[in-house]
């Protein structure tokens, strides 16, 4: 069955046409909710994130130079763990240790060993930087 030609017309009217345009006002935040920064972040954790959610990068100041450190959300080190083996793999085990006042054996047992071999890990893609200078 073949759609009547003021369908078509409609749909790409509605691709092509700019949105502002013919009186509409474009959708979206307000201008006091935009991020505003007037100098660069001195440390990645404060950088200013720009991606998509697979790809992205942190942009911040190192030095006397703009690093965009570089980022894929599948790259990770998935070596096998040892003590993330066993009975209390759960949140059953954690949370009964919580109740009784003893999470420290939660710790012992999952965190203290990122001490030595901190795996599975996020592996950082790269990083670019430019030379303000």
């Amino acid at each position: 069955m073949r759609e009547p030609s003021w369908l078509a017309f409609l749909a790409a009217t509605l691709i092509f046409v700019p949105a502002g345009s013919a009186g509409q006002t474009a959708v979206g935040p307000a201008a006091a909710h935009d991020l505003v920064f007037k100098t660069l972040a001195a440390t990645w954790d404060e950088a200013l994130p720009l991606g998509n959610g697979t790809l992205g990068a942190l942009v911040w100041r190192r030095g006397g130079k703009v690093r965009l450190s570089l980022d894929r959300a599948n790259l990770w080190d998935l070596r096998p763990m040892e003590n993330l083996k066993g009975p209390e793999w759960t949140w059953r085990w954690v949370l009964d240790k919580w109740r009784k006042n003893e999470y420290k054996d939660v710790q012992d047992r999952f965190d203290r060993p990122y001490d030595v071999n901190p795996a599975p890990t996020k592996i950082p893609a790269g990083a670019l930087e430019l030379d303000l200078s």
